[in-house]
């Protein structure tokens, strides 16, 4: 890659995370939580122009991605390449992106992070077990309840996400002791700014999670393809626009259970068929969608 294409790599990625910064601008967190069954239409007028803006933005990040793909493709065939000022564009671009996500109401993508949150309390604070408690057998007057969708069920995942929830739970409740911002006894968000702010931080923990899961499994992925491939292996995982909202907006744990099958398909590629085996078991303990792979 030419220093003329790096420098189109960079204009089409900044033209990206401009995007993703007016979603960020649209539908922001903090508002977004004074209203538990919050929606990304509940929090703009729902007009055809509305809906229009949004079509909008989602074809353009997918235009945009086709085109870093397109550039990088093309620079394989240039006898000049860069691939290590690839990289640093794609991880750069990558990090900025998932950031202002962060930033971005939960609820429009899909409102899963507050089971995750909620049943991982369920753990940690109330020594429940969310394979067979229901959220439903709790008080509506105990924190969070009324950002679950899913109350009257157990959970559908497996026990290596239950664990893996149970930490990101525990380790939020240790931060905020830190900070100060624990508080059992005051009013639940949203009728609390404490008890919202808690919540953020619970956002916050879910969303690093799966982003950093989806971090190495992009090594995962360069490790396993061809040394010239690397930059277009990641950019096509990374600056994803599904990878991105999925892991920075909605923290899915499909970033966990693809981890794991990425890790065992490097682990076969490496002849260790005993071990990739394991690691199909421990995804299909994620989710049992895993079996499908």
């Amino acid at each position: 890659m030419t220093s003329r294409s790096v420098s189109r790599l960079v204009i089409v990625a900044a033209v990206s995370l401009g995007l993703y910064i007016l979603l960020a601008l649209r539908y922001p967190l903090g508002p977004s939580l004074t209203n538990p069954r919050a929606s990304w239409a509940s929090m703009v007028e729902a007009t055809g122009g509305s809906a229009a803006w949004h079509i909008t933005i989602y074809l353009g990040l997918t235009l945009l991605h086709l085109v870093i793909l397109k550039l990088l493709s093309s620079s394989e065939q240039e006898q000049t390449v860069l691939p290590r000022l690839q990289v640093i564009v794609i991880l750069v671009t990558w990090l900025a992106c998932s950031v202002v996500l962060m930033m971005v109401a939960p609820a429009g993508e899909s409102h899963d992070i507050f089971d995750y949150i909620f049943r991982g309390r369920m753990m940690t604070e109330y020594q429940s077990n969310p394979l067979v408690d229901v959220p439903a057998e709790f008080d509506l007057s105990t924190p969070y309840i009324r950002y679950v969708a899913w109350r009257k069920n157990v959970d559908t995942y497996g026990p290596v996400w239950e664990g893996s929830s149970a930490v990101v739970a525990v380790g939020m409740r240790q931060v905020a002791r830190w900070l100060d911002w624990w508080d059992e006894d005051q009013p639940v968000c949203p009728r609390s700014p404490g008890s919202c702010r808690l919540l953020m931080m619970y956002i916050a923990g879910y969303r690093l999670l799966a982003i950093s899961l989806t971090g190495f499994a992009g090594w995962l992925i360069a490790s396993m393809v061809r040394h010239n491939q690397v930059s277009l292996a990641l950019a096509a995982w990374l600056l994803n626009p599904l990878t991105l909202i999925a892991t920075a907006v909605g923290a899915h744990n499909d970033a966990l259970m693809l981890m794991t099958l990425l890790l065992s398909l490097w682990l076969l590629q490496r002849r260790h068929p005993l071990l990739a085996v394991i690691g199909l078991i421990l995804a299909a303990h994620i989710k049992l969608t895993a079996l499908i792979w």
